[in-house]
């Protein structure tokens, strides 16, 4: 492979990543201010008592949810994007099918 060759590959595989980091930032950016709304219109009707039990609820469910993802979501990220990278795609199927 030639220098310029392997030039283009990083600048592509830099570019891909800050549009991806990009995309990252606003989603959750988006995802923070809706549920902030939503916070906001579910206490105004229910008042303070009863969205306290209703933030209670959520408080226990959320933390039952940290025991069922084990961390597969962010493996299944770093492994697809590595195969995907090393143009390795005969890798990536076997990875979707089983998540």
């Amino acid at each position: 492979m030639t220098s310029n060759h392997v030039d283009e590959r990083v600048l592509a595989a830099a570019e891909e990543a800050a549009g991806g980091a990009f995309h990252l930032f606003w989603g959750g950016s988006l995802a923070t201010v809706l549920s902030a709304v939503c916070a906001i219109l579910v206490a105004r009707p229910l008042g303070p008592e009863q969205y306290g039990v209703y933030s209670l609820a959520l408080i226990v469910s959320g933390f039952l949810m940290l025991f069922t993802d084990y961390g597969v979501s962010q493996a299944l990220t770093r492994f697809i994007a590595f195969h995907t990278s090393r143009d390795e795609l005969y890798r990536v199927i076997p990875l979707l099918r089983k998540a």
